[in-house]
């Protein structure tokens, strides 16, 4: 794993390393598509001829916590990271370093990538990289609706990881295509322990301006018999709140749950942006082929304790989400543009911009994880979020957010699909500063 010291890893952001102008996937690249006209401005340095740029980039997530048991009230930074970026010979070559100190003692690597931009085609990027996965994965946290994003996003999408990849636009952005291959272990993990390699593929179209189609797919190779796995369920519980929540599907800690046949995720969906309205909603679906449960967790199966064949199993989830901004401002996906800011030549000057947003979703897991005692807990969750944010200035907000699980119960002890008398109740207020 990447670890540095804060203090090393400040200077070294500072001091030596390059930026990459390239936007996630889930958008075309543009010169510039973030507007600071009342906001704030990172420090940037170009040179003379404007073939060289540099400059930072900065992200500072608060938040406050509460809700029912066992969501105790409480405080934490959500995240704290510093990325430098760079571009070179008219953005011919990018790069970018993102370090992460939020809940660490040292700074994580997050994006540690470059760029090589041989014609708008044709683009290759190295590095760690968030993968091309997902419109709701490929969106950065200082422009989500809500402060969390579904339940299945980090489930399927997963975070970074290591690889190439080959991606470009037509003129217009009409079209794009994002295509790699990736170490298939996670975020900062050097060791390919199955020395097998995950493919990731994605496209995009904009048939009309308001919309934006896309669709993902990631293959990831089956491990043999007896070999070693970089992937077990094991300890990979459910959580709701997009991960950080509740679990409310908690497998067993005696059972060591591989995966021996491929692993296919995929993901897909509409966008609509149409002045202050967004509109959007995403299908998601996991397929793991010939799961076997090994008991004890054993490194092999033995003659006295063979595997289990548990089958294939599958997880699917889709959500639909609505933002509209009450304030009159168009909904650009991206920091909104008070038309009255809070600040205005360093005085009080109006009350910024307010946007609602509601999201439902719905997450199935396979029910064979319940009825083989691979795992406790419920198989199914609906959950209900509104969130209400308040930009006052272009790189600062504030939401406040509410979100509702119901659960359907599946385990031995209760009855198929009963639905949990008590949901879970959250209450989550954030304070987003970034630039």
């Amino acid at each position: 794993m990447f670890a540095l010291s804060p203090a090393y890893a400040l200077a070294l952001g500072i001091a030596v390393t390059p930026r990459l102008a390239m936007p996630s996937p889930s958008e075309p690249a543009t010169a510039s598509r973030r507007p600071f006209a009342t906001g704030l401005r990172p420090p940037r340095w170009q040179s003379s001829d404007g073939q060289h740029a540099f400059w930072l980039n900065a992200r500072v997530h608060f938040d406050s916590k509460t809700g029912t048991d066992p969501v105790a009230p409480t405080f934490y930074v959500r995240r704290a990271r510093l990325t430098a970026s760079a571009t070179a010979f008219h953005r011919r070559l990018t790069a970018k370093l993102g370090l992460e100190f939020g809940r660490t003692s040292a700074a994580d690597v997050r994006d540690a990538y470059v760029n090589l931009r041989i014609h708008d085609l044709i683009q290759l990027q190295a590095g760690q990289q968030r993968l091309p996965f997902s419109t709701e994965r490929l969106t950065g946290s200082n422009w989500l609706n809500h402060p969390e994003r579904p339940i299945i996003v980090d489930q399927l999408a997963g975070p970074r990881d290591i690889g190439w990849m080959a991606w470009g636009t037509t003129p217009g952005h009409r079209l794009a295509y994002y295509i790699g291959v990736f170490n298939g272990t996670g975020e900062n993990i050097i060791d390919n322990a199955d020395a097998k390699l995950d493919t990731v593929a994605r496209v995009t179209a904009r048939p009309v301006a308001p919309l934006f189609l896309a669709a993902s797919y990631r293959h990831s190779p089956g491990v043999g018999q007896g070999q070693p796995s970089s992937e077990t369920l094991v300890d990979d519980d459910r959580r709701t709140v997009g991960g950080h929540g509740r679990v409310f599907l908690d497998l067993l800690d005696d059972a060591s749950i591989v995966r021996h046949g491929a692993r296919h995720r995929m993901a897909g969906g509409p966008r609509l942006r149409w002045r202050q309205l967004e509109v959007k909603c995403e299908f998601q679906l996991e397929y793991l082929t010939n799961v076997q449960q090994h008991r004890a967790r054993a490194a092999q199966p033995t003659a006295d304790q063979p595997p289990v064949s548990v089958g294939d199993l599958v997880t699917w989830s889709a959500f639909g989400d609505a933002s509209f901004v009450v304030t009159g401002e168009p909904n650009t996906g991206r920091d909104i543009q008070p038309l009255s800011p809070l600040f205005r030549h360093g005085k009080l000057a109006g009350s910024g911009a307010w946007q609602l947003n509601l999201r439902y979703e719905r997450y199935h897991t396979d029910a064979k994880l319940l009825t083989r005692g691979l795992a406790t807990g419920a198989d199914t969750v609906q959950a209900a979020t509104g969130t209400v944010i308040w930009t006052a200035v272009p790189g600062f907000r504030v939401l406040l957010s509410y979100h509702q699980a119901r659960f359907s119960q599946r385990a031995s002890l209760r009855p198929p699909n009963s639905t949990n008398s008590n949901p879970e109740h959250t209450l989550l207020v954030r304070s987003d500063f970034h630039f």
